[in-house]
């Protein structure tokens, strides 16, 4: 089974234990965890995602260590948190940019839009998505454009874990006595 490596970077409260919850269990709430393993079933193949999460940019070359991923995290609502990101160098490492809360209606969504377009072009990244852990908008694309570059498998697409059957097992039922 293939491992691969992915950084989840942004500021704080941006949402990014939330978003990685969400995937681990359906469950919308923030986690105290930095470090989660995600099992992604794909048409190729099952892959395990590890997963990192960050909260600076400056000096994070030097604590990242082998990533295969970069998935840049935003707070739609609060784009100072974009902005937080401007100084990040992806070194030819595929990363996309996540514009994460996007059910908050802020911002003009063509301001939040052209601002990330804007990021997403003048940093040469992969592609940038607005998301919204909250209501799964945009849930699954951007591990998908990531493993999909990762892999180098344009087609690839993600599919449902396979049911496993459960044992059967005996369950011995107490017997009366009078």
């Amino acid at each position: 089974m293939q491992v691969i490596n992915i950084a989840i970077i942004g500021s704080k409260g941006v949402g990014k234990s939330t978003f990685v919850n969400r995937w681990l269990t359906g469950e919308f709430r923030p986690s105290d965890e930095k470090a989660f393993t995600l099992p992604i079933y794909t048409s190729s193949g099952p892959v395990f995602l590890n997963i990192k999460l960050y909260n600076e940019v400056p000096g994070i070359w030097e604590t990242l260590g082998q990533v295969d991923g970069i998935m840049l995290m935003c707070d739609l609502s609060n784009m100072m948190t974009l902005i937080d990101l401007i100084n990040f160098q992806h070194h030819g490492v595929p990363t996309v940019v996540c514009g994460n809360k996007s059910e908050q209606k802020i911002l003009a969504h063509t301001e939040k839009h052209g601002m990330m377009v804007h990021f997403i072009s003048m940093k040469g990244l992969l592609a940038g998505f607005e998301i919204s852990a909250k209501s799964n908008y945009n849930f699954e694309k951007p591990f998908l454009t990531l493993v999909r570059k990762i892999k180098n498998d344009p087609n690839l697409t993600f599919v449902e874990a396979f049911a496993i059957e459960p044992p059967i097992v005996p369950i011995p039922f107490p017997t009366l006595v009078d």
